[in-house]
């Protein structure tokens, strides 16, 4: 068996390029990344925006229909994140080239994800609850596969030496995400520790100067390496995620418990599909919630160290390990089933 990945190029996260590139490195079975060639069994798409990979995919998709076709909705539905987007085109500038070699392009986004999910052979979804969404606005099943969080170079115990009276969040900063919430919960603690906030976004400029009018000390950090990201981390005594939506748990949620830190989230589907009753949640889009959860775990260091121990548990079934053999077992049974049934 042999699966060609295709994955964005214009993704990095924190580990200099797409996380994805670890099903290539770490799968058994034979793979290229972004390179079909006709020996490859399976196309296994990750992405559909990014327009290089559009035309690939939709070079690959006539010229060789009879491979499998795998696609992978990893990312936040557009509907969840901008509604505004529903009527938009990927580019402004459509209309000028033709657009019928590679349907993928030049489409309004609900166009894009609609021949994105009813494209492929089989439509994969990162999280039950995508998937009932998927069901929701398009009426298409789908599967669920839990890849991983790319844990491999966490340290259990963090890189910081001791910790500080902070607390954090990584993560971006927009309004699905909710961190004026975090601002405006610190700002009812009794003496606060400091908020540190790793990531950049277009509602920065709205959470500073909320955090002024509240007298909240918030140290905005903005984009940080890797491990530098994972010090500050460390030096925290909870991590916190306000987000309203995610395609999965969350990273930032996932990488706080594997390196040692604690974290508080709002209580939305994801979170509980992955975490479930190991985590602290607050009611979401509710600073008082959040305010007695942190005070809670503030003011007790037994307790940061249960939740801790239990969220650990909760998403061990999450690693990279895990998730590259659910991967492996998922393509083998795709691999039978088609060559049953379809060839």
């Amino acid at each position: 068996m042999k699966v060609c990945f295709l994955i964005p190029e214009y993704v990095t996260d924190y580990y200099g390029r797409s996380a994805f590139c670890l099903m290539h490195e770490c799968s058994r079975f034979d793979s290229t990344i972004n390179e079909f060639d006709a020996s490859c069994d399976i196309v296994f798409s990750t992405c559909f925006l990014d327009s290089k990979m559009g035309r690939l995919y939709s070079k690959i998709k006539k010229s060789h229909p009879e491979k499998i076709f795998i696609n992978y909705l990893w990312d936040l539905p557009f509907w969840r994140a901008d509604p505004q987007r529903e009527q938009k085109s990927l580019f402004s500038i459509r209309g000028l080239i033709s657009t019928r070699p590679y349907p993928l392009l030049f489409k309004p986004w609900r166009d894009q994800y609609e021949y994105y999910i009813k494209s492929g052979d089989v439509l994969l979804c990162s999280s039950e609850h995508t998937r009932n969404e998927v069901k929701k606005f398009y009426g298409v099943d789908s599967e669920v596969l839990h890849l991983y969080f790319p844990s491999a170079d966490i340290k259990q115990d963090g890189l910081a030496s001791e910790r500080g009276d902070q607390i954090v969040y990584v993560g971006r900063i927009e309004e699905y995400k909710r961190v004026d919430i975090l601002i405006r919960a610190v700002a009812k603690l009794e003496m606060p520790p400091k908020l540190v906030i790793v990531g950049r976004g277009s509602k920065q400029e709205e959470c500073e100067r909320l955090a002024r009018e509240l007298n909240v000390t918030v140290e905005f950090k903005g984009h940080l390496e890797r491990q530098e990201m994972q010090r500050e981390v460390g030096r925290s005594k909870i991590f916190v995620s306000p987000s309203i939506m995610e395609g999965n748990p969350g990273w930032g949620p996932c990488e706080a418990v594997w390196g040692g830190t604690p974290a508080i989230m709002a209580d939305i589907p994801e979170t509980r599909e992955f975490f479930a009753d190991g985590a602290v949640y607050f009611r979401q889009d509710d600073p008082k919630s959040l305010a007695e959860k942190l005070a809670l775990l503030l003011r007790d260091s037994a307790l940061r160290g249960s939740v801790l121990r239990h969220s650990r548990e909760n998403i061990s079934f999450y690693s990279l390990e895990n998730g590259i053999e659910r991967l492996e077992d998922f393509c083998t049974r795709a691999m039978k089933l088609y060559s049953e049934n379809v060839r």
